[in-house]
């Protein structure tokens, strides 16, 4: 996981090179990286585009990993 990213910055946010989004959690984009589907977010009561990253949300992501549904 990506350790530098501020706590005050959303988990994903907009790429800057290209279309897709960049997880800040896992420092590349969000179709490349281990986070849940956004279905599991929701569930989670997370919502990665506003959700801010702090340890708590760290957590909840490496303890909800990516699932092939």
């Amino acid at each position: 996981m990506c350790e530098t990213v501020e706590k005050s910055v959303p988990a994903w946010t907009a790429c800057d090179m290209c279309e897709e989004y960049i997880c800040n959690i896992h420092d590349r984009h969000v179709s490349e990286c281990d986070c849940p589907g956004i279905d599991a977010w929701v569930v989670g009561g997370y919502f990665p585009y506003d959700s801010l990253v702090d340890d708590k949300l760290r957590n909840w992501v490496e303890a909800n990993p990516f699932q092939e549904e």
